[in-house]
């Protein structure tokens, strides 16, 4: 006996897709106040200050013990109410995990320092 099986192949629908035609109607709001907090802060920079002195000799002192440290730095002028302020600076510096080290060598040399953003 002989009997032939007979295999029907049931074709499946195909899928439908509908989210391109829905896309292309659709508007979308951005946040753009996110977008330029992003920006601003790849333009931001950090600086450290080292001291504020009214005699120039103990900013250039101080500044000499950061070269020790071998770090740069520089000193500014600064005109107050309280008189002229010359305060020493480190940096600046691109990224916070260079400061850090930076911090961390001053801290070692008992040298206080208070941090700074400034944008570019």
């Amino acid at each position: 006996m002989s009997s032939q099986a007979s295999a029907t192949v049931e074709s499946s629908p195909q899928p439908s897709f509908t989210f391109f035609s829905t896309l292309e109607d659709e508007s979308f709001q951005i946040d753009s106040s996110s977008t330029a907090d992003a920006r601003t802060s790849m333009y931001t920079q950090y600086v450290l200050q080292a001291g504020s002195f009214r005699a120039t000799e103990d900013a250039d002192k101080r500044r000499g013990e950061l070269a020790l440290l071998g770090l740069e730095s520089k000193i500014e002028e600064m005109k107050t109410d309280t008189g002229i302020w010359h305060r020493v600076y480190i940096g600046p510096f691109q990224s916070r995990s260079k400061m850090a080290q930076a911090r961390s060598l001053t801290a070692q040399s008992d040298i206080d320092t208070l941090l700074l953003k400034r944008a570019q």
